[in-house]
């Protein structure tokens, strides 16, 4: 199935919890993962979030994804 990540903090910390070959892990941890244009994704398909301020790093994860 599909993994929609709802909001940007989700998507981080889905994709930081990822292995390589997309398996996520279980525990606890923190994430300074920045996800900028051409970011490959192993675990999360969709994103739903708000709009962000222009010049936002938030902007800048959401920059790349194609619309559906």
């Amino acid at each position: 199935g599909r993994v929609v990540a709802v909001g940007t903090t989700t998507l981080r910390a889905l994709e930081s919890s990822a292995a390589s070959d997309g398996v996520l892990r279980a525990g606890a941890a923190e994430t300074r993962l920045f996800i900028s244009p051409g970011f490959e994704f192993r675990v999360v398909d969709r994103l739903l979030t708000n709009f962000h301020l222009p010049k936002s790093t938030l902007l800048m994860l959401v920059s790349d994804r194609k619309s559906v």
